[in-house]
């Protein structure tokens, strides 16, 4: 078995734009990169750390090629909601009441007709801000180790799905969310509380799925967790 070399991967954090450098162990400079790159790094390179004295620095006894990027603080890798397209019907009918309150107050032959304009405009905004205080109410952290969804607008709810118990990830998404750049991610666990993990109408969503399944498989190895087929 090769042993494991602790390298430094020079990269770009995607969310600061800042330059970061990453100390990780790895038989190889690739696969380095790689777990970096799992992680969410944007890889520019990466060197061998030769340490004070020059040389090589090899890993700690019986470290796996993974320790130094599971074994590290826990890191936010991505944050998000769901996409306000969620609520197109509820927007929708919205402006069809503006619209309806403006011809009413206009043309109503009535009197007191012009009062219409403004208890439509008042109906309108508490659709369109109940509509963007519920999807903002439901958020979704990815960090290296786990998965939670944050839930509720008074009280909070919060779910979270160790990253090691992934099974299987897809991404589903129709004609009009491919247009409007979102869809679902669906993550399947060995969690029995909750096998499925559902992100609906979030954005990237095949970039997001192929970053859980990376982490997920980071995460295994550190643990030297393994799926077990009994059929």
């Amino acid at each position: 078995m090769t042993t494991p070399t602790r390298y430094i991967v020079h990269g770009i954090d995607p969310a600061s734009k800042q330059r970061v450098r990453k100390i990780i162990e790895a038989p190889t400079a690739p696969e380095a990169e790689a777990i970096a790159a799992a992680i969410g790094v944007e890889v520019i390179g990466s060197e061998i750390d030769v340490g004070p004295s020059g040389n090589a620095v090899p890993a700690p006894p019986g470290a796996s090629s993974v320790d130094a990027t599971a074994a590290q603080d826990e890191e936010v890798i991505w944050s998000g909601h769901s996409s306000l397209w969620s609520k197109f019907w509820w927007l929708a009918g919205a402006m069809v009441i503006v619209v309806t309150a403006f011809g009413v107050g206009i043309l109503g032959a009535f009197a007191g007709a012009w009062l219409v304009i403004p208890i439509g405009m008042l109906f309108a905004a508490a659709i369109v801000g109940g509509s963007v205080l519920v999807c903002r109410s439901q958020r979704y952290t990815l960090s290296n180790q786990r998965l939670r969804l944050e839930s509720g607008i008074i009280a909070k709810q919060v779910e979270e799905l160790e990253l090691y118990r992934v099974i299987d990830t897809a991404a589903d998404q129709g004609v009009i969310q491919r247009l409007l750049g979102v869809g679902t991610v669906v993550v399947v666990s060995s969690d029995q509380r909750s096998p499925q993990f559902v992100m609906p109408w979030v954005h990237d969503p095949r970039a997001l799925r192929e970053q859980i399944r990376q982490l997920g498989e980071v995460r295994r190895r550190w643990r030297k967790v393994s799926e077990i087929d009994i059929s």
